[in-house]
């Protein structure tokens, strides 16, 4: 994330500007998450290795948010919204000294063809169309949490307060979880224990679930309960996430198929707006129904998902060592 853009976004005093400078930002918040990726496959051995090491960096940005939460809060209740951003431009500088002293790529055949691999090439993967299509409308659940959830606390009466238990019990959850979960969905062996494609219809499943249900409650504690249910759609949806990238993506182009699917979960965070006009449509039911019907398409996405993964495993199988994509 961009640490100029941080201090503008902290000067910045008319709408206009706000929304020209939340755009730029916008465009850096998820640049890093390809060049990760690729560091991963290209560093790490062994197909449930890199799908571990996706996990935790999953994990780890939930304690940065546990943590920045309360800091966060703290430093915006007595210093003002421009101290803030200020420190947050800061630690953004101290990610990006810790990037390029240790992530520094070298010379390798992989970043030599890496250029060869094109996005229309990218594009032409049919199993990377269809988890995009389950990645869009899975986290179109996940992200109402953040944009349907404080518009149905507002509608209900409750205070700012309320909206933070529920997204501390969320964060909570994703801390308790993660760990265990992930030893039982990869397991410790040198592949994934479970299929990537269950693994990724149980998770968008939960997560309509878990989002449903709070379009449904009227009190902190039955959102607290619903963000926590969230948690291990959400742990699954990364999981499988993490998995795909690990053992389908080719390792001169990991770096863009990440980015597809980054792409992907950035494009989800638009349909939650349009779900949240239809509470003043259709109530509570008719958000519920909406969000029900994007987990179920997700779930369905699963399936050609499948067939277009086995085809691809049997064309590899009687492709020679050297093919590249």
């Amino acid at each position: 994330m961009d640490p100029q853009e941080r201090s503008r976004l902290a000067a910045a005093e008319s709408f206009p500007a706000l929304l020209l400078v939340s755009f730029f930002l916008g465009m850096t918040m998820e640049i890093h998450r390809p060049a990760v990726s690729a560091q991963i496959n290209a560093t790490i051995a062994g197909e449930a290795a890199r799908t571990r090491a996706q996990s935790w960096l999953y994990w780890s940005s939930n304690v940065g948010i546990a943590i920045c939460a309360a800091a966060g809060g703290y430093l915006a209740h007595h210093y003002g919204y421009k101290g803030l951003f200020v420190v947050n431009g800061l630690a953004c500088l101290v990610f990006a000294a810790v990037a390029y002293r240790v992530l520094t790529p070298g010379t390798t055949t992989d970043s030599k063809s890496a250029s060869t691999v094109t996005y229309r090439q990218v594009f032409a993967d049919p199993s990377l169309r269809w988890i995009a299509v389950a990645a869009v409308c899975g986290m179109t659940c996940a992200w109402g949490l953040v944009s349907i959830l404080p518009l149905l606390m507002t509608d209900d009466g409750l205070p700012p307060t309320s909206y933070g238990l529920a997204m501390l019990a969320n964060t909570v959850s994703v801390l308790a979880l993660t760990p265990p979960l992930t030893r039982l969905l990869v397991g410790s062996g040198d592949t994934p224990r479970y299929p990537l494609v269950p693994v990724l219809a149980c998770g968008c499943a939960i997560l309509g679930l878990g989002i449903s249900l709070a379009a449904l409650q009227h009190s902190t504690l039955g959102y607290a309960a619903a963000a926590a249910l969230l948690v291990p759609g959400e742990i699954a949806f990364s999981v499988a996430l993490g998995a795909y990238i690990s053992t389908h993506a080719p390792r001169n182009a990991t770096g863009r198929y990440q980015a597809v699917l980054s792409g992907a979960t950035a494009v989800a965070s638009l349909p939650p707006l349009g779900v949240a006009m239809a509470l003043n449509i259709g109530g509570r039911p008719l958000v519920a129904a909406l969000l029900v019907g994007s987990a179920l398409i997700a779930v369905a996405a699963c399936r050609p998902l499948s067939r277009s993964l086995n085809t691809a495993q049997q064309k590899q199988a009687h492709r020679p060592p050297s093919s590249a994509l």
